[in-house]
């Protein structure tokens, strides 16, 4: 049978949630506000390039979180299986409903359906990361080999491949972009469960220097993005996305307690569908029913708003499936990640 983790790392929930809160609540939700200041700095390049960094982080977890040991082709299946079953029909619903309100091209709806969407312009909007994390999780039981080296080179070979596939034919070069965080993120987690990897922090001075060392890298890695003067992709992005969840990381593994863990858990219950459904929701309550994002507090109700919606649906999709609904519970680990 495939193995998952060991034992769950809650950390990687934390930033998981922080990066959705981000794309979600600020760097999208700003095309549908009335509030002159989010527009004022989301027109800035910092910003832009904290989001290839959040980005990047969320891609780092994913393939922390794909990594798997198998044991033979049924565990392979059985694997694909799973991803299919808890995101696509899920995905598929979000972009129907987006090409119904007008907000992606019809044209483009059978590949993006196939998981394809990366293939040729005009790329789907927000849903283009489900189609390259699909591609991803096809690809990382080549990654969790049990030799480096078969492993190392499966991920160069595919990495020269993305770049072929977007210079001389059409396809997305956010494939390239954002595949060495993936496979550095599967790479990670295959470190981290092997050696069974822990950190314990007993002292008040220990936690506060990890804290002071956390809130220094987060902060690096937003100098790196501010000094980036550019709204393109850079390198830069590489140690900025690095720093930016080492830090993340530590920080939060000083916040942990079970309630702490208790509210990161349902936020990244709800991420999903909140990522997925965001737009279709936006439109509908901005644009179709009139509601006026003009004030903080009506930013932080739609935030709500999305957040309660983004529960339900997933609540639903499990209830109606059958799927079980062990990740509310903070002894799984399962393959909901």
């Amino acid at each position: 049978m495939a193995e998952g983790t060991k034992r769950h790392y809650c950390e990687p929930d934390y930033v998981r949630s922080i990066c959705v809160i981000y794309i979600v609540c600020f760097w999208h939700m700003v095309s549908y506000t009335d509030i002159s200041g989010f527009k004022n700095f989301r027109s800035q390049n910092i910003f832009e390039q904290i989001t290839y960094c959040v980005l990047a982080c969320f891609m780092i977890i994913s393939g922390f979180f794909a990594y798997r040991e198998y044991h033979g082709f049924k565990d392979v299946l059985k694997y694909y299986a799973g991803r299919f079953l808890r995101l696509w029909p899920l995905f598929a619903i979000a972009e129907i409903a987006m090409v119904f309100l007008g907000i992606n091209d019809r044209q483009m709806l059978p590949y993006v359906l196939c998981g394809l969407g990366w293939l040729k312009k005009p790329y789907p909007l927000t849903l283009w990361f489900a189609g390259v994390i699909f591609l991803f999780w096809l690809l990382s039981p080549l990654l969790s080999m049990k030799k480096w080296q078969i492993s190392a080179g499966i991920a160069v070979t595919a990495e020269v491949i993305f770049v072929a596939l977007s210079v001389f034919f059409t396809a997305d070069e956010r494939l390239y972009f954002y595949w060495p965080f993936f496979a550095a993120g599967c790479f990670f987690g295959k470190l981290i469960r092997e050696k069974d990897f822990r950190i314990t922090i007993d002292t008040l001075r220990g936690r506060i220097i990890t804290v002071a060392i956390s809130l220094t890298c987060i902060a690096l890695s937003v100098l790196i993005s501010f000094i980036t003067d550019s709204k393109d992709f850079k390198t830069a992005t590489i140690p900025a996305a690095v720093l930016f969840i080492a830090g993340w990381f530590f920080f939060f593994h000083v916040l942990h307690c079970k309630f702490t863990d208790t509210i990161a858990r349902h936020i990244t219950y709800a991420s999903m569908c909140m990522y997925l459904f965001h737009r279709v929701f936006f439109e509908i309550l901005c644009r179709r029913a009139g509601f006026k994002v003009n004030s903080v507090g009506a930013w932080i109700l739609a935030v709500l708003l999305i957040f309660t919606a983004g529960y339900a649906i997933q609540f639903l999709y499990d209830f109606l499936t059958g799927l079980p609904k062990k990740v509310l519970n903070p002894k799984t680990e399962k393959e909901l990640h």
